[in-house]
């Protein structure tokens, strides 16, 4: 006897009809159409398989809807130092690799020619991943130099000259044969933190890193070693089920430019994504709301299928610094997340589910038709989509200042006690953009 035989198979009609009559007579479309007024799409609070073909898909297989991974689940842990003397940044981050994280992000804006002998001491680079945020094409050209006699394992400059310039110079080319050195970094996360959707952060990483690759190529790069000099960086929102459909959109997109440009080795068509947690939806007041909210949005960058995670103290933006307690805990969610909740066991969990399918080709369509029309208009540099991120990020604000949307301990129940910590401003610019809306957003907790 076969189990299912036993049970009979209901059409979506069905469903449709046991539904109207439990709503009552309220309107159907209402109750159970939901419109995202940010993201600009709409979507069913239910699913039926009618609605929805899941792929026969594989993961570790193009077109990496399913992620990279055929083994494990596995992402790396990153920790944050600031580098302004580097026998105390080397402490810091020896203490951060003893407390669990595998990969390390050095922040050389502070510093113009570090020591990089003291800074690396004792520090088994090949075994973990190494950012270095710089702008400073001197130092990239030491930490070039260096690697080339020393073992690394991959390493990824934060490192945005397209930001600055429509060109790249030749001098931003650097080779490194003993690495997996990746150049160039997508930085989607800050025109996330800028206000963007979802559809417009992914259309701005195709956009970006097809704008690299088409002009490595120009300077003579093969596709296989200008793809690998490719990484993005994508913020995490507070969509749980969006989050998750973004990254998964993502992948399969860039993975079709990708290979439209017929690379040599295939894992080259995939790409190196890090996830990382922003600020926009942050209280200083409430830190304990802060620590479950990023808490949901590492569980959505891990199930999205990222490579990297790099989960910010919630108070790094404050006027005293992060704290000890919030850069631990940034480490331990991962952690926990990862060898108490075995999340890194699973494959794609999220694969087959009816509503993370609908939403990644629903946002996988809005994003490649922006990112169509970004091309038209002959590339990032000459569209208006900073414009359109300017007004949803007006749309984001109207929002939680209205209460549409709504925000614990931001716009609703906010601690009244705010002699604690508070924000510092930043005016840094970003393609034009604020590279943080905290400015506009922070009223809401003041108010």
């Amino acid at each position: 006897m076969k189990l299912f035989e036993q049970f009979p198979k209901s059409g979506k009609q069905e469903w449709v009809d046991l539904l109207t009559k439990e709503l009552k007579g309220a309107d159907f479309e209402s109750a159970l159409i939901k419109t995202d007024p940010i993201e600009e799409l709409s979507y069913p609070s239910f699913f039926h398989n009618d609605d929805v073909a899941v792929p026969a898909e594989v993961p570790g297989k193009f077109p990496y809807r399913r992620g990279f991974f055929n083994k494990l689940n596995d992402w790396s842990v990153a920790g944050e130092v600031v580098v302004e003397n580097e026998k105390t940044a080397n402490a810091k981050a020896l203490d951060i690799l003893m407390k669990g994280s595998t990969a390390l992000l050095f922040d050389l804006e502070k510093t113009q020619k570090p020591n990089l002998e003291i800074l690396f001491k004792d520090i088994e680079l090949q075994y973990i991943t190494v950012y270095f945020k710089t702008r400073n094409r001197e130092t990239i050209a030491a930490l070039n130099a260096y690697f080339e006699t020393h073992p690394a394992g991959e390493i990824l400059l934060a490192f945005n000259p397209l930001a600055q310039s429509s060109k790249l110079e030749q001098n931003d080319l650097f080779t490194n044969a003993k690495a997996v050195f990746r150049n160039f970094e997508v930085d989607a996360y800050s025109i996330q933190q800028s206000g963007a959707n979802c559809a417009q952060e992914i259309a701005f990483a195709l956009s970006l890193g097809h704008e690299y690759l088409a002009q490595q190529l120009e300077n003579g790069r093969n596709s296989d070693d200008a793809l690998l000099n490719i990484h993005f960086t994508f913020g995490i929102g507070s969509a749980y089920l969006f989050e998750i459909a973004k990254l998964r959109a993502f992948r399969m997109l860039w993975a079709k430019i990708a290979r439209s440009y017929k690379p040599e080795h295939s894992c080259n068509e995939t790409a190196s994504i890090t996830s990382k947690t922003g600020f926009l939806n942050k209280s200083l007041q409430d830190p304990h709301t802060n620590l479950l909210r990023q808490t949901t949005e590492v569980m959505s960058a891990v199930l999205g299928g990222a490579n990297h995670i790099i989960n910010q103290p919630y108070d790094k933006l404050s006027m005293d610094g992060p704290s000890e307690n919030a850069e631990r805990m940034a480490t331990n969610i991962s952690l926990i997340l990862k060898e108490e909740s075995y999340l890194e066991q699973v494959l794609d969990a999220c694969g087959g589910s009816y509503a993370i399918e609908s939403l990644t080709e629903s946002l996988a369509d809005k994003a490649w038709d922006l990112f169509r029309e970004i091309e038209k208009h002959g590339g990032l540099f000459n569209s208006d989509l900073f414009q359109q991120i300017r007004k949803t990020a007006e749309k984001r604000i109207a929002a939680y200042q209205n209460k549409q949307k709504t925000l614990i301990g931001v716009n609703k129940f906010p601690n009244p006690d705010t002699s604690g910590l508070q924000w510092k401003e930043t005016q840094e610019m970003y393609f034009g953009l604020p590279a943080k809306i905290l400015e506009q957003e922070l009223t809401l907790v003041k108010n």
